[in-house]
């Protein structure tokens, strides 16, 4: 396999200084109902990157009985039960962290979609299980990116629904120094304060229903 020698890793300030960007772009949405959508993806994002996937559950950001679908393999979620168990091998798996670009994102009444690269950080156990190739060095960083298209429905009172993700189906990989990767600890450490004043933010801009006053 050849590796993607090109890829600059991200820093623990770059990760926190692209979710700043995302919440200001937010913030100059004019559209009540989209700026709700957005802040509840925002959140969401957060939580699930920092592996506090139960919050993502909070009846105040998601339906009774979300559902997942995943056009790239096939995978089915269906159900607040169902999605729980998705969530609990991604925090039984060694490849946790996950670091988007700035993407193409568009909202509208019923959600939105987005465009993004995003790079899934694993161990060499991780790699290996994932791609089936052997590694030589159990102790460098692997990271694969893939091209990733999102659309996300939601309810009338801005609550997510489910998700529709397409993975492209072939992906580059690159090889880091552990000492320059992103780990699960230190990303939960970086996001923890975003995490915090996004909740706050959440819940302190309820937004209207979609057709009522939401311009």
């Amino acid at each position: 396999m050849e590796f993607d020698t090109s890829f600059v890793p991200a820093t623990y300030e770059d990760m926190h200084a692209s979710y700043v960007r995302r919440l200001e772009g937010i913030n100059r949405m004019g559209n009540a109902h989209h700026r709700k959508i957005a802040r509840n993806y925002y959140l969401h994002s957060l939580l699930e990157v920092a592996g506090r996937f139960p919050e993502i559950f909070d009846p105040r950001m998601t339906v009774e009985e979300p559902v997942y679908i995943f056009h790239h393999n096939g995978a089915l979620f269906d159900g607040r039960k169902e999605v729980e168990g998705f969530y609990r091998a991604m925090a039984d798996s060694d490849g946790n962290v996950i670091y988007s670009d700035d993407h193409h994102f568009a909202v509208a009444d019923w959600g939105f979609t987005l465009e993004q690269v995003s790079h899934f950080y694993m161990t060499a156990a991780e790699f290996t299980r994932k791609t089936g190739h052997p590694v030589e060095d159990d102790d460098v960083v692997y990271v694969e990116h893939r091209p990733t298209m999102r659309a996300w429905p939601y309810d009338m009172d801005g609550r997510m629904k489910g998700e529709t993700l397409y993975y492209a189906q072939t992906a580059t990989y690159s090889r880091l120094d552990p000492q320059h990767a992103l780990s699960p600890d230190g990303v939960k450490a970086v996001l923890a304060p975003l995490i915090d004043d996004a909740w706050k933010d959440y819940l302190a801009n309820p937004g209207p229903a979609a057709g009522c006053g939401t311009h």
